[in-house]
Protein backbone atom coordinates (compact mmCIF):
# COMPACT_ATOMS: atom_id res chain seq x y z
CA UNK A 1 0.00 0.00 0.00
CA UNK A 2 1.83 3.09 -1.23
CA UNK A 3 -0.73 5.70 -0.08
CA UNK A 4 -0.67 7.66 -3.33
CA UNK A 5 -4.11 9.14 -2.83
CA UNK A 6 -5.40 11.57 -5.49
CA UNK A 7 -5.64 14.42 -3.00
CA UNK A 8 -3.32 16.32 -0.71
CA UNK A 9 -3.20 15.29 2.93
CA UNK A 10 -1.02 17.00 5.53
CA UNK A 11 2.03 15.05 6.73
CA UNK A 12 1.68 12.43 4.00
CA UNK A 13 5.19 13.22 2.64
CA UNK A 14 4.21 11.72 -0.70
CA UNK A 15 7.16 13.04 -2.71
CA UNK A 16 9.73 11.70 -0.24
CA UNK A 17 8.10 8.29 0.05
CA UNK A 18 7.45 7.77 -3.64
CA UNK A 19 10.97 8.82 -4.65
CA UNK A 20 12.41 6.04 -2.45
CA UNK A 21 9.99 3.37 -3.62
CA UNK A 22 11.64 2.26 -6.92
CA UNK A 23 15.02 1.86 -5.22
CA UNK A 24 13.48 -0.13 -2.35
CA UNK A 25 11.54 -2.38 -4.73
CA UNK A 26 14.57 -2.90 -6.99
CA UNK A 27 16.64 -3.99 -3.98
CA UNK A 28 14.18 -6.86 -3.48
CA UNK A 29 14.33 -7.82 -7.19
CA UNK A 30 10.77 -9.19 -7.26
CA UNK A 31 9.28 -10.92 -10.29
CA UNK A 32 5.84 -9.56 -9.40
CA UNK A 33 4.74 -6.30 -7.78
CA UNK A 34 1.21 -5.56 -6.56
CA UNK A 35 0.49 -1.95 -5.59
CA UNK A 36 -2.50 -0.64 -3.69
CA UNK A 37 -3.63 2.96 -3.18
CA UNK A 38 -1.78 3.83 -6.39
CA UNK A 39 -4.41 6.24 -7.69
CA UNK A 40 -2.17 8.80 -9.43
CA UNK A 41 -1.22 7.55 -12.90
CA UNK A 42 1.79 9.84 -13.33
CA UNK A 43 3.34 8.53 -10.09
CA UNK A 44 2.64 4.91 -11.08
CA UNK A 45 4.26 5.51 -14.49
CA UNK A 46 7.30 7.11 -12.83
CA UNK A 47 7.73 4.16 -10.47
CA UNK A 48 7.58 1.79 -13.44
CA UNK A 49 10.05 3.88 -15.47
CA UNK A 50 12.47 4.17 -12.54
CA UNK A 51 12.43 0.41 -11.89
CA UNK A 52 13.73 -0.69 -15.29
CA UNK A 53 12.56 -1.91 -18.63
CA UNK A 54 12.29 -5.42 -17.18
CA UNK A 55 8.80 -4.76 -15.82
CA UNK A 56 5.52 -4.29 -17.60
CA UNK A 57 2.34 -2.99 -16.05
CA UNK A 58 -0.94 -4.42 -17.23
CA UNK A 59 -4.20 -2.59 -17.25
CA UNK A 60 -5.58 0.68 -18.34
CA UNK A 61 -3.53 3.84 -18.27
CA UNK A 62 -6.79 5.73 -18.54
CA UNK A 63 -7.80 8.07 -15.78
CA UNK A 64 -11.24 9.00 -14.56
CA UNK A 65 -12.80 11.89 -12.72
CA UNK A 66 -13.61 10.96 -9.12
CA UNK A 67 -14.96 14.42 -8.38
CA UNK A 68 -14.62 17.71 -10.25
CA UNK A 69 -10.90 18.55 -10.34
CA UNK A 70 -9.96 15.19 -8.77
CA UNK A 71 -8.53 12.72 -11.28
CA UNK A 72 -7.56 9.11 -10.49
CA UNK A 73 -6.85 5.79 -12.19
CA UNK A 74 -9.68 3.57 -13.39
CA UNK A 75 -8.70 0.42 -11.44
CA UNK A 76 -9.41 1.46 -7.86
CA UNK A 77 -5.79 2.31 -7.06
CA UNK A 78 -4.60 -1.23 -7.88
CA UNK A 79 -1.67 -2.02 -10.16
CA UNK A 80 0.18 -5.22 -11.04
CA UNK A 81 3.69 -5.11 -12.49
CA UNK A 82 5.54 -8.19 -13.68
CA UNK A 83 8.74 -9.34 -15.35
CA UNK A 84 6.60 -11.86 -17.21
CA UNK A 85 3.99 -11.34 -19.91
CA UNK A 86 0.35 -10.77 -19.00
CA UNK A 87 -2.11 -13.08 -20.73
CA UNK A 88 -5.16 -11.46 -19.09
CA UNK A 89 -5.83 -8.56 -16.79
CA UNK A 90 -9.22 -7.50 -15.48
CA UNK A 91 -10.44 -5.06 -12.84
CA UNK A 92 -13.62 -6.08 -11.01
CA UNK A 93 -15.30 -3.44 -8.88
CA UNK A 94 -17.00 -4.53 -5.66
CA UNK A 95 -20.77 -4.25 -5.68
CA UNK A 96 -21.81 -1.01 -4.05
CA UNK A 97 -23.82 -1.65 -0.95
CA UNK A 98 -25.43 0.70 1.54
CA UNK A 99 -22.86 -0.12 4.24
CA UNK A 100 -19.88 0.80 2.07
CA UNK A 101 -18.09 3.98 3.15
CA UNK A 102 -18.28 6.98 0.83
CA UNK A 103 -14.51 7.11 0.21
CA UNK A 104 -14.52 3.44 -0.76
CA UNK A 105 -17.35 4.00 -3.23
CA UNK A 106 -15.48 6.97 -4.65
CA UNK A 107 -12.22 5.03 -4.87
CA UNK A 108 -13.85 2.11 -6.71
CA UNK A 109 -12.65 -0.63 -4.38
CA UNK A 110 -12.37 -4.01 -5.99
CA UNK A 111 -9.74 -6.43 -7.21
CA UNK A 112 -7.52 -7.06 -10.20
CA UNK A 113 -7.34 -10.52 -11.71
CA UNK A 114 -4.19 -11.31 -13.69
CA UNK A 115 -3.07 -14.38 -15.57
CA UNK A 116 0.70 -14.22 -16.09
CA UNK A 117 2.75 -16.49 -18.32
CA UNK A 118 6.00 -17.59 -16.65
CA UNK A 119 8.75 -19.94 -17.80
CA UNK A 120 7.15 -22.78 -15.81
CA UNK A 121 3.53 -22.08 -16.72
CA UNK A 122 0.67 -19.74 -15.96
CA UNK A 123 0.07 -18.15 -12.57
CA UNK A 124 -3.12 -16.52 -11.40
CA UNK A 125 -2.65 -13.33 -9.33
CA UNK A 126 -5.35 -11.50 -7.38
CA UNK A 127 -4.59 -8.01 -6.10
CA UNK A 128 -7.55 -7.41 -3.77
CA UNK A 129 -8.66 -4.26 -2.03
CA UNK A 130 -11.16 -5.31 0.59
CA UNK A 131 -13.88 -2.98 1.82
CA UNK A 132 -14.68 -2.04 5.39
CA UNK A 133 -18.06 -2.02 7.04
CA UNK A 134 -18.91 1.61 7.79
CA UNK A 135 -20.24 0.68 11.22
CA UNK A 136 -17.12 -1.16 12.45
CA UNK A 137 -13.41 -0.58 12.76
CA UNK A 138 -12.57 -4.18 11.87
CA UNK A 139 -12.88 -5.15 8.18
CA UNK A 140 -15.96 -7.31 8.71
CA UNK A 141 -17.37 -6.32 5.35
CA UNK A 142 -14.05 -7.35 3.85
CA UNK A 143 -15.05 -10.96 4.46
CA UNK A 144 -18.10 -10.46 2.25
CA UNK A 145 -16.04 -8.80 -0.47
CA UNK A 146 -13.44 -11.60 -0.29
CA UNK A 147 -16.17 -14.24 -0.66
CA UNK A 148 -17.44 -12.38 -3.73
CA UNK A 149 -13.86 -12.03 -5.02
CA UNK A 150 -12.98 -15.70 -4.62
CA UNK A 151 -16.25 -16.76 -6.30
CA UNK A 152 -15.62 -14.40 -9.22
CA UNK A 153 -11.97 -15.51 -9.49
CA UNK A 154 -13.05 -19.13 -9.69
CA UNK A 155 -15.44 -18.31 -12.51
CA UNK A 156 -12.78 -16.37 -14.40
CA UNK A 157 -10.29 -19.21 -14.07
CA UNK A 158 -12.81 -21.74 -15.39
CA UNK A 159 -14.08 -19.55 -18.22
CA UNK A 160 -10.93 -17.83 -19.40
CA UNK A 161 -8.08 -20.24 -18.77
CA UNK A 162 -5.39 -19.63 -21.44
Amino acid sequence: NIWDLPLWLPQLKRKQRLSKLPRQIAALSPDLICLQESFTLKHRQKILADLSTEYCCAGSEQGRWMLPLLRADSTGGLAVMSRFAFEQYQFVEHARVARMRFDEKLGRKGFVLSVIKTAVGFIFVVNAHLSRDVRREKPAFGCNSWTFSSHTCGNVVRLKRP
